[in-house]
């Protein structure tokens, strides 16, 4: 498991190539030591990212870690205080204007008065080498539907259309901000059954997303922003065994002895209504030392989720709120007075030891939603238009 960046890889043109020939062999995405500030917020800090040509790569980070600041430098929409940003080895504008990326960032709307065959053939025509616009519009599962009114979709059909916009010029990589942050469950199966469509002719994605499950079933590779910097980088197999390959869980009778995360296998664990949550590299140890504490009723032993790895990641330390909230919650089962007394408590006590940590530093966002400038920025800069266009001056212009 990757828990720092993946580097560009060297340069792996012979001697005396010529510049079309290196970046002919240039990642879809190289992120050079990249910072950016917003006034005294550290939206991203020395962030390295390598994204090779026909992954689909994953985003993820709580609120304010630096993803939309990341996709604002990668598309081009602001510049990076420090390091460099490529896409297929040249700066973001020059792939821009070259065809080269399509973009669907948050907040789209419906254009009024315009169908979706004209939207579609609309932005193609500001493309170099667009997608044939029935190519694009049935990837995007809207046949049938180019005579209808954009402003007369569905909120899920209104997705579908960002989506046909966003590779109307046939692009390389295609970047999805939240993509699908306002869909139902069954418009957002449908959404991805389009997206693997597109990403099987060996395109490249990377996509921000909150829904962990999505990352897990879709992302070849899931990075991890916290606090401006990347804190892990693998599959998410990979994410959850270094969070603890299992999770064994045991009824508290009493209060939690101590020092659980000396047992052997355990990498942390949580005391929470009165059970004990044990993130462990070996269950079949674990257990066996809990039957020697006596700790073996209701015990249960289930696989380590991703939600689970990412909370381990981006869990900040000195998160835990003492042991009087342990030993409250452990007491409750024991007391009825003790449970009245406690119950108002939602808090729980986290004990971190050896295993997957999430380094911090001062010159962090310290507030929910400090990237919002870095967020702003992005979105000012993009508009929030139903999908993006490339236009041929170099940067990605508001459709609606």
């Amino acid at each position: 498991m990757r828990l720092t960046p993946r580097t560009a890889p060297a340069d792996t043109a012979p001697a005396g190539a010529s510049p079309a020939a290196r970046t002919a062999q240039a990642p879809a995405v190289s992120f050079e030591r990249v910072g950016k500030s917003f006034g005294t917020v550290r939206a991203l800090d020395g962030v390295d990212l390598t994204v090779r040509r026909g992954e689909t790569v994953a985003l993820l980070g709580r609120n304010g870690a630096g993803k939309s600041t990341a996709v604002g430098l990668l598309l081009g929409l602001d510049t990076p205080d420090e390091g460099a940003v490529r896409l297929f080895g040249a700066a973001p504008g020059t792939a821009v204007t070259a065809g080269r990326v399509g973009a669907m960032l948050q907040d789209g709307r419906a254009v009024r008065r315009v169908t979706v065959g004209e939207l579609v053939s609309f932005v193609a025509a500001a493309y170099p080498d667009p997608l044939p616009v029935a190519e694009a519009i049935e990837l995007a599962g809207l046949t049938g539907l180019e005579g209808r009114r954009v402003d007369k979709l569905s909120g899920g059909q209104v997705q579908r259309v960002s989506f046909a916009l966003a590779i109307a010029g046939g692009p390389e990589l295609i970047v999805l901000d939240e993509p699908t942050s306002a869909l139902d469950v069954e418009a957002r199966r449908a959404f991805w059954a389009s997206m693997r469509t597109y990403a099987a002719r060996g395109n490249t994605v990377l996509f921000s997303t909150h829904h962990l499950e999505e990352a897990d079933a879709f992302a070849d590779r899931i990075v991890v922003l916290h606090r401006g910097r990347i804190v892990a980088d693998g599959s998410g197999r990979e994410l959850k065994e270094a969070a603890g390959g299992r999770l064994v869980s045991v009824e508290l009778a009493g209060p939690a002895p101590r020092d659980l995360e000396r047992l052997p296998g355990v990498v942390d664990f949580e005391l929470d209504s009165g059970r004990a949550r044990l993130r462990t590299t070996d269950a079949d140890a674990t257990v066996v030392a809990l039957a020697g504490l006596g700790m073996v009723r209701g015990i249960e032993v289930t696989g380590a989720t991703l939600e689970d790895a990412f909370l381990a990641l981006t869990r900040d330390p000195g998160a835990a709120t003492g042991a009087t909230t342990a030993t409250a919650t452990a007491t409750r089962n024991t007391s009825t007075s003790t449970s009245t007394s406690t119950s108002t408590s939602t808090s729980t006590e986290t004990h971190r030891a050896r295993g997957v940590s999430a380094p911090g530093h001062a010159s962090a966002d310290t507030a929910t939603g400090t990237d919002s400038a870095a967020d702003t920025s992005a979105d000012d800069s993009a508009g929030t238009g139903a999908g993006t266009a490339t236009g041929r001056a170099g940067r990605v212009e508001e459709i609606a």
